[in-house]
């Protein structure tokens, strides 16, 4: 989100200025999908610096998964998600939020994929457009080394066993279709890559 992150020496964030360097306005936006709600997904929901809080993007219809929807806003999850009642129940309110569940066309090139573990619901994105495929894989592969150790979870995995299968899904599509994988959590040179199998071995090789 904008912040400024004290867990991060009170670093900003500056996705509105690098939508402005690519020349698109807030007001271009008509579509923000979460991949799940965790608090550093759910940061550029809401300005909430106004008063009353305004949506950065108010042409947008926001896609939030059910599954999660369901979890978060559970009163005994939601106390420990303060986020999701500042980033994420004010979208209902405000009648800009649809809720959207496994095999959902974003668009026509962009499909929705139940990939659960690290939340309940999380969501990656298929993509099929020029005669190309690729995934965006949100957190269900935190890093490289998940590549060819997919039975490594990150601590904050609600079901790490989902987490696992979800994470093999994944790289087999890569393997078997030749899929450009997007994760977002490795280093930026490597965010996109293929995945290749080298006798039993996975490795990641970037794009």
């Amino acid at each position: 989100g904008p912040g400024p992150h004290p867990s991060r020496g009170d670093k900003k964030g500056d996705l509105l200025n690098d939508l402005g360097r690519q020349g698109i306005e807030p007001e271009e936006i008509d579509i923000v999908v979460h991949s799940h709600l965790h608090i550093d997904h759910v940061g550029w929901n809401l300005d909430l610096s106004l008063d009353p809080p305004r949506p950065y993007f108010p042409n947008a219809r926001y896609l939030v998964p059910s599954t999660d929807w369901d979890y978060f806003t559970r009163p005994e999850n939601l106390i420990d998600a303060p986020w999701v009642s500042e980033n994420v129940i004010p979208l209902e309110t405000l009648s800009l939020m649809d809720l959207f569940g496994d095999g959902f066309n974003v668009t026509d090139e962009i499909t929705s994929l139940l990939t659960p573990g690290h939340t309940p619901g999380h969501m990656s994105f298929l993509l099929n457009s020029g005669g190309e495929k690729a995934a965006i894989v949100g957190d269900a592969i935190h890093s490289k080394v998940q590549i060819s150790e997919p039975s490594w979870c990150a601590g904050v995995d609600v079901d790490k066993t989902a987490s696992e299968r979800s994470r093999r899904d994944l790289i087999q599509r890569s393997v078997s279709q030749g899929m450009i994988i997007a994760a977002g959590h490795f280093n930026p040179d490597e965010h996109f890559g293929r995945v290749h199998r080298h006798d039993e071995a996975m490795t990641w090789e970037p794009v």
